[in-house]
C-alpha cells in the first residue's frame, strides 16, 4: 500500500470594523476601499469558523513527491482571480441567453447542421454540464 500526501484548504472569513473620518459619503467609500493589506490584516481579526467556504484539495503527492492531482473543489465555490475573469463570470448568464436565442434563430431561419449552429449548441450543452 502506498502513502499519499494530501494538502487541503478552506477559506474562513475574518471580520473587523474601524472608524474613518471623511467629508462625505463618496470620500468615506473611497477611504474604505483604499485600505492597505497590512491595515486590513490588523483590523479583520475575528474569524467566523461557521462560514467556511472554498473547500478544496490543493494538491495530492504520490510517495515519490510527484503531483498526481491539484485544485480539486470540495464545495460549490470557485476562486476567480482578476477583473477580466470576474467580469466574464458576471456576464455568463446573459451570454448564455444570447447563445440560446442564436440557436433558435439557426433552427428557425437557417439550418441545424450549419457549422456555427453546431458550435453554438455544443457551447450551450457545455454551459449546462451536458455532454
Amino acid at each position: 500500500m502506498k502513502t499519499y500526501s494530501v494538502l487541503y484548504a478552506e477559506d474562513v472569513s475574518h471580520y473587523g470594523s474601524t472608524d474613518i473620518a471623511a467629508e462625505n459619503d463618496a470620500e468615506a467609500i473611497a477611504i474604505a476601499k483604499g485600505i492597505s493589506d497590512d491595515d486590513l490584516c490588523n483590523i479583520a481579526l475575528d474569524p467566523d469558523h461557521g462560514s467556511r467556504f472554498c473547500k478544496r484539495i490543493v494538491h495530492i503527492l504520490d510517495p515519490d513527491g510527484e503531483y498526481i492531482a491539484a485544485d480539486i473543489p470540495l464545495d460549490g465555490y470557485t476562486l476567480i482571480h482578476g477583473q477580466d475573469k470576474r467580469l466574464l463570470c458576471e456576464a455568463a448568464e446573459t451570454m448564455l441567453l444570447v447563445l440560446e436565442r442564436a440557436a433558435k434563430f439557426f433552427r428557425d431561419h437557417v439550418t441545424e447542421d450549419h457549422p456555427l449552429a453546431i458550435e453554438i449548441d455544443a457551447v450551450i450543452r457545455s454551459a449546462r454540464g451536458q455532454p
